[in-house]
């Protein structure tokens, strides 16, 4: 995460690493590998494009965290971009944010690892096992406590899953089965919030691409695809993917989050709403602070693929190890409104690419 807009200028103005309190990166050097320097320094990314050469797999993330030592993204991508950071010039909306309300420093992701067993952990507070973004996952049994969309429900709190191309709550397909009548296209969430009449309880997703795995694995579920068909879930045509995952330009994932935080801002119900913007893993990118030891959520093991070994013995149950973090737990529902919005404009759109 990039220090706040407020923190002084690191040591070429750009807003980068640099030691003292305060700062999110205190320092940024990790060891290199045949392929890079010895040894690289984090250092300020030139623009919004993405390399390919980031990874957040369970095995990677694990060999990042490193026990703690937190200096293994070079080594696991075979290449210097984790160590890339944006700068105020690239982001500023995200910086603006940063600058402009509460910055939660010590929030870490549930799990180790990508984004199917980590969004599991947003809706169910547990992985259940999950450790990969593949499509076993999308056949999996539900979670044995349910979810708190379940929850709601149970006792009648109003909510909806607002998306604009495919809901991200269907990594838990469990939830686009039960609860059909919670969902609704982005464009109802900007009237909602125009209109003042928001549920106790907002889910809001941005577009993961026509090109991405997520799609692809939808079409390999056939009574998933059907669902999110019956909710209008787009899998052929849509805009730019906006979620910020590798390879996908930085530009459009802003752009979409300054329009949805604007118009929660706009809407007559913001002085009594709590609003989350949280992304679901760290992408792979560097981060010098080591998370802190996980509480079980349960007793299901890692399923763990061929190859990939269980965590030193220090760790716990399921495999997370010491340096990973607390699950996520449902957000306190103590506003009248939550709306949580997964993620945090550049100066200019990229060339070559619009909006239709």
């Amino acid at each position: 995460m990039a220090p706040s807009a407020s923190s002084p200028a690191g040591p070429d103005g750009d807003g980068g690493p640099r030691r003292g309190p305060g700062f999110l990166r205190s320092s940024g050097v990790a060891p290199g590998t045949d392929q890079t320097p010895a040894v690289v320094d984090a250092f300020p990314l030139p623009n919004t494009a993405q390399a390919t050469h980031v990874t957040q797999s369970w095995a990677a993330t694990h060999a990042q965290i490193n026990g703690g030592a937190m200096d293994g993204f070079v080594t696991t991508a075979g290449a210097i971009e984790p160590m890339g950071y944006y700068s105020p010039q690239v982001l500023p909306f995200a910086y603006s944010l940063a600058d402009q309300f509460t910055l939660a420093n010590q929030w870490f992701c549930s799990l180790p690892g990508p984004t199917y067993p980590n969004r599991r952990f947003l809706l169910a507070g547990t992985a259940y096992g999950g450790t990969a973004t593949d499509i076993g996952a999308l056949l999996d049994k539900p979670p044995p406590n349910g979810t708190i969309c379940d929850r709601l429900s149970d006792y009648n709190i109003n909510w909806c899953n607002y998306f604009t191309d495919i809901p991200m709550t269907m990594v838990v397909p469990s939830i686009i089965y039960k609860h059909p009548r919670h969902f609704a296209p982005l464009r109802k969430f900007f009237n909602d919030c125009q209109a003042g009449t928001l549920p106790a309880v907002s889910f809001v997703d941005p577009g993961v691409g026509v090109l991405s795995s997520f799609a692809s694995h939808i079409e390999q579920v056939p009574l998933l695809k059907s669902a999110l068909r019956g909710l209008g879930a787009n899998f052929q045509d849509s805009d730019p993917a906006e979620t910020e995952e590798d390879p996908q330009d930085m530009y459009w994932g802003e752009a979409w989050a300054a329009t949805v935080v604007q118009a929660v801002l706009d809407s007559e119900t913001w002085k009594r709403t709590l609003l989350i913007y949280t992304y679901d893993e760290h992408g792979g990118y560097f981060d010098h602070v080591a998370p802190p030891a996980a509480v079980e959520p349960d007793g299901i093991p890692p399923a763990l693929g061929p190859g990939i070994r269980r965590a030193p013995t220090t760790c716990t149950a399921h495999g997370f190890p010491p340096s990973s973090s607390r699950p996520t737990p449902p957000p306190v529902l103590s506003p009248t409104r939550c709306t949580i919005t997964p993620r945090c404009l550049p100066p200019s759109r990229p060339s070559g690419t619009s909006r239709r």
